[in-house]
């Protein structure tokens, strides 16, 4: 089936982001080919004056090559592009395949009614967007970016930054993959702080594995840059890995419940800095083979969080758009605390962040009811996800002010959508 430009928006519009937007589940036979660089793969941008005289040594590649993908079995494919969402406004971030139509990448979620996906700054590290099967073939294949105008905040800079992406064939069963199982946690029980969580592989298996990496569905700060916080959290990152273009990952993920490289797998998985559970948790296992197909564990579910302590998690609901500072200004968002502080030990604050530290030494910080609780944070044109303490005694009860300021003259401090989230542990 041929798929115009205008049938894939058109889809886009009929059916559900979860449907489009989504990552690989208990059960899914897959392989993950990457493409990445050191630091930057490739900054894509509208065709604007700002773009010509702002950057005229920066000259993006056109497309990138991915190599020897192998089609035999494959059912389905996806890309995800680890990308920083760029200057606020900027439109139509997509992608496109071997010259094919273009594809639009996903957009944050879970903002209020009305509010506008790309007036928000983001930086999104493993949604994935769903690509028709016959817009590749087997071996090489090539990608290109596309950005569109900035429709708010309009400076003439349509513009975002690409990463590393990910090329995620699924293929049917009968593809030859590992089988294995959560062995030490059953479904509808219970697990404390530091559990053990561990995976049984069928034994003709076990020296063809690279690597085991647990994963969990539970609520959590959003560390996938999406704007959900019930999901299966882990992230790539790919800007950390080393290694030739084309291969499979070689390093593992981050922000999961952890990874183990060797028999018998099994690793302990620090829940200290998890949010008390509204509803049962997931575990399930990514089983790498060395030669790079993966399969997802059946997963245990109805798993409730046990243990003595309690840890809150609030959210703002008043998160500006181009929630970013530069020259002295400040900008903020509010947090309500409902509940009595008096029993409070300890908080924190979880934020992403893009260019939160400055290369001069300027004043780049942020503040809680006017405290500052931390100066250039983050990393310098770069995305960060920082975890903050935050003195009990700098919070009340009711509404809190969380805000940013800056007095550097370079790029701006800028919060990433969900905006920041604090935690309180009682």
């Amino acid at each position: 089936m041929n798929f115009t430009k205008f049938s894939i928006f058109a889809l886009l519009g009929l059916l559900s982001v979860s449907s489009l937007f989504a990552q690989p589940k208990p059960g899914d036979i897959f392989r993950e080919y990457t493409y990445t660089n050191d630091e930057l793969l490739m900054l894509i941008y509208a065709d604007s004056s700002s773009y010509r005289e702002q950057c005229k040594e920066q000259q993006p590649p056109e497309e990138i090559t991915i190599k020897n993908i192998d089609l035999d079995k494959a059912i389905k494919v996806e890309v995800m592009a680890e990308h920083w969402g760029g200057h606020c406004g900027s439109t139509k971030r997509s992608v496109r395949v071997n010259n094919n139509e273009l594809i639009p990448l996903p957009i944050i979620q879970n903002l209020g009614k009305g509010a506008r996906s790309e007036c928000y700054y983001s930086t999104q590290l493993q949604q994935a967007v769903l690509v028709p099967l016959n817009h590749l073939k087997e071996g090489d294949n090539t990608l290109s970016f596309s950005v569109s105008e900035q429709t708010c905040f309009n400076f003439d800079w349509g513009w975002f930054w690409v990463y590393g992406v990910v090329v995620r064939v699924y293929y049917d069963d009968t593809k030859i993959h590992v089988v294995g199982e959560i062995s030490n946690i059953d479904s509808n029980s219970s697990i404390g702080e530091y559990p053990e969580v561990a995976a049984k592989i069928k034994a003709d298996y076990t020296d063809s594995v690279d690597r085991v990496e647990f994963i969990g569905l539970y609520e959590d700060f959003d560390w996938e840059g999406n704007g959900v916080f019930r999901q299966w959290h882990y992230q790539y990152d790919l800007t950390d890995l080393k290694y030739d273009f084309g291969s499979e990952i070689k390093k593992s993920l981050k922000y999961n419940i952890g990874t183990d490289l060797n028999p018998p797998f099994s690793v302990i998985w620090n829940t200290s800095n998890l949010p008390d559970q509204k509803e049962p948790m997931k575990i399930a296992a990514r089983i790498v083979l060395k030669n790079g197909i993966t399969t997802i564990t059946p997963a245990v579910s109805n798993i409730v969080l046990d243990r003595q302590r309690i840890v809150k998690m609030y959210k703002s609901d008043d998160v500006p758009e181009d929630f970013s500072v530069r020259i002295g200004k400040t900008k903020s968002c509010h947090i309500n605390l409902s509940d009595d502080l008096k029993n409070a030990r300890s908080a924190w604050i979880t934020v992403s962040t893009w260019s939160a530290a400055t290369n001069d030494g300027s004043v780049h910080e942020i503040r809680v009811n006017g405290h500052r609780i931390a100066d250039n944070f983050g990393e310098f044109h770069h995305f960060s996800f920082n975890r903050i303490p935050v003195p009990v005694e700098f919070l009340k009860s009711g509404n809190n002010e969380i805000s940013i300021y800056s007095e550097f003259e370079g790029h701006g401090l800028e919060i990433n959508w969900p905006g920041p989230v604090l935690m309180v542990e009682y």
